[in-house]
């Protein structure tokens, strides 16, 4: 199902996401990723890569944060689409979202709540205890380098989270200017 990280730090935000997708009966690399930008957010997935690209390609986000929820599930209703569900496979399907404006990351849980945690750091998916884990185990190192571990940890503890790392990194103390770097170690 994956992994993706959010790391608040300096007035830089910090993103990290596996390439994995997996249902039932298989893991694939996929080519696009879980990470995107729309507007002035930054935003990563994981779950349904339809309601991902949804968000990705139609999605007309909102000026003001409190918004996000409600607009999010509007143009998933729209296109058909579902963060919860019962697969044909016999899966059951969530999707969730973190995303960052104005140098603050939020999570959007299947359910449409939207969370803001003390703590400065988020993870999604499947391999969010572990990463959760080291995430907290290395806060005193370099937000890139605990991204690249907490991928590293979560895809060696689960069966949903691949290679290759992508890594976006927002300046948010001169505007919005996104960088990003594709770790494939």
């Amino acid at each position: 199902m994956s992994c993706v990280i959010g790391i608040e730090k300096d007035g830089y935000i910090y993103f990290g996401a596996d390439s994995c997708a997996t249902s039932c009966y298989e893991q694939r690399t996929r080519l696009d990723e879980k990470i995107f930008i729309v507007g002035d957010y930054l935003i990563g997935y994981t779950g349904s890569p339809a309601v991902g690209q949804c968000i990705r390609d139609y999605w007309k986000p909102p000026k003001n944060i409190k918004e996000v929820s409600n607009s999010i599930k509007t143009i998933l209703i729209e296109n058909n689409l579902k963060c919860q569900e019962n697969t044909e496979d016999g899966n059951y399907n969530e999707t969730s979202f973190i995303f960052s404006k104005d140098g603050k990351i939020y999570e959007i849980m299947s359910d449409f709540q939207v969370s803001e945690y003390v703590d400065k750091y988020y993870s999604i998916g499947s391999g969010r205890f572990f990463s959760l884990g080291s995430l907290y185990e290395t806060e005193d190192k370099d937000p890139i380098e605990r991204i690249i571990r907490a991928l590293k940890c979560s895809e060696y503890f689960t069966p949903g989270v691949r290679r290759p790392f992508h890594i976006y990194i927002n300046d948010c103390k001169y505007g919005n200017r996104y960088s990003k770097k594709e770790i494939i170690r």
